[in-house]
């Protein structure tokens, strides 16, 4: 997570976390099952949040999985074992971890490189990354004149995000000559109001603001006929 406090938007409400961490489920899924989670460990949660995902890998993982955030509140939400910390300087000992795990949390950290450098100290040798991330700039809408992919990034980037989050990480992995294997969310689209709740948080400008309510009055909106695809990017890569 970012530097920012519990208000800055990469917290949504709970709600919105949930939902977030539910409609990521399957593509989670399909990159933990290459891992023999039932025998790896320990784990670390990275960017936790309030630890929807912490406590699945705790039931899919007999090592410890431990759960690290910014934000002490969520830390805490996350269940014990859980630390305070910045992904850019982590407080562990070298090779502590079999996994790091990381859901739209690189997607908020301030210096990507510095991150990956923790990450790839505190595993240990034959440990793997895995990362769910998103690619704002690649986003498909329709009709593609509700301007919802360019709301997105100009909003994500003032906010100190990084819209192409999941491009950027691959890019980062693959120039330390990461092994990486990719995996993209399937189906045709995801939940239009839950999208469009989580770009309210983003603290718009006014006429951001008049886009958006543009968009959501846009018939096609309103008839449930509007289609919204985010891509995103599950990666597991091996840093050894």
């Amino acid at each position: 997570m970012s530097e920012a406090g519990g208000d800055h938007p990469s917290r949504p409400e709970a709600e919105l976390q949930a939902h977030l961490a539910d409609a990521l489920y399957g593509l989670r899924s399909r990159a933990l099952r290459r891992l023999s989670l039932p025998t790896l460990g320990p784990v670390l949660d990275l960017g936790c949040g309030r630890g929807r995902v912490s406590a699945e890998l705790r039931r899919r993982c007999r090592g410890p999985v431990v759960a690290l955030d910014l934000d002490a509140g969520m830390a805490r939400e996350a269940g014990a074992p859980s630390v305070v910390g910045r992904a850019e300087a982590l407080p562990f000992t070298d090779g502590r971890f079999a996994l790091v795990f990381a859901q739209l949390a690189f997607l908020w950290f301030e210096d990507l490189e510095a991150a990956l450098d923790e990450v790839r100290r505190v595993l240990r040798p034959g440990g793997v990354l895995v990362a769910l991330e998103p690619d704002y700039p690649g986003l498909i809408e329709s009709p593609p004149e509700l301007g919802l992919r360019e709301l997105w990034v100009a909003a994500l980037e003032r906010a100190g995000g990084r819209p192409a989050a999941g491009r950027e990480l691959h890019a980062a992995l693959a120039r330390r000559g990461a092994r990486i294997e990719v995996d993209l969310l399937g189906g045709p689209g995801q939940d239009l109001e839950a999208g469009l709740r989580l770009l309210e948080g983003l603290r718009l400008r006014g006429e951001e603001e008049d886009r958006l309510r543009a968009a959501r009055a846009h018939p096609l909106v309103a008839a449930g006929r509007a289609m919204v695809h985010l891509p995103f990017l599950a990666l597991s890569a091996h840093l050894d």
